[in-house]
């Protein structure tokens, strides 16, 4: 059985395995959707392409809320000491190079 080319919000919801609520709020968000009477309907070829484009500025979003303090503090637990036991604390040697 193919999918059909214009879907209902549960049909989406059902392929995209997230809830209709959530749903609408993508239709909120710039999800390319259409009232066909009092129904919405989705052309499965344009969201497609709209989750395509989005998916790096969710990750841009993420990183925001995140902050740069996550990052670095992602960053300085991934860095060892020289004998590769434990991480090394950067603020007290700011002079030495990263290895």
């Amino acid at each position: 059985m193919s999918t059909p080319e214009y879907l209902t919000r549960k049909q989406l919801a059902a392929l995209l395995h997230i809830s209709e609520r959530h749903l609408i709020n993508c239709e909120r968000s710039g999800m390319p959707s259409f009232r066909l009477g009092g129904a919405v309907r989705y052309r499965l070829d344009e969201v497609q392409a709209y989750l395509i484009e989005n998916r790096a500025l969710s990750m841009t979003v993420r990183r925001r809320r995140e902050g740069p303090t996550a990052e670095l503090a992602a960053a300085a637990a991934t860095v060892k000491s020289p004998q590769g036991s434990k991480p090394t604390d950067l603020a007290s040697h700011p002079d030495e190079p990263v290895k």
